[in-house]
């Protein structure tokens, strides 16, 4: 049995267990495709250096987007290793897409108080260009 089908075989069994509850068999999965996503996430910058995103956010989206992906899986459509890189791959674009310098990104959209307690009133919230 070559070294491919047995880690092909493993994920499906461990994906089986899983999804049945065991908790072990989730954390093995999860630690296996967590170096995976380090490599992915490795691969996708060396093709886009100049993003400005990081590798540990990717490996973030990997790892928050495995639950999903365990809970999506149908081994009767494809290899569970080939459904986590196609959806993983997918979710890690999206995010890259939305947060890289190329997509004006390189600033915070959100908004902070400057006074904590003007905040608990409910006014004078900023965003980082200096707007009300």
């Amino acid at each position: 049995m070559s070294r491919k089908t047995y880690n092909r075989i493993l994920d499906e069994h461990l994906h089986i267990l899983a999804a049945q509850g065991n908790h072990e068999a989730y954390e093995l999965l999860k630690r296996s495709y967590h170096l995976h996503a380090l490599s992915l996430c490795s691969n996708i910058l060396s093709q886009y250096p100049e993003s400005g995103v990081m590798r540990k956010e990717l490996v973030a989206v990997c790892d928050d987007y495995f639950p999903l992906i365990v809970i999506k899986f149908n081994p009767n459509l494809s290899s569970f290793y080939s459904f986590w890189k196609e959806g993983t791959t997918r979710e890690v674009m999206d995010y890259m897409i939305e947060n890289s310098y190329g997509a004006n990104a390189c600033a915070f959209r959100g908004s902070f108080s400057l006074d904590q307690e003007k905040d608990d009133k409910g006014n004078d919230y900023y965003d980082l260009s200096g707007n009300r």
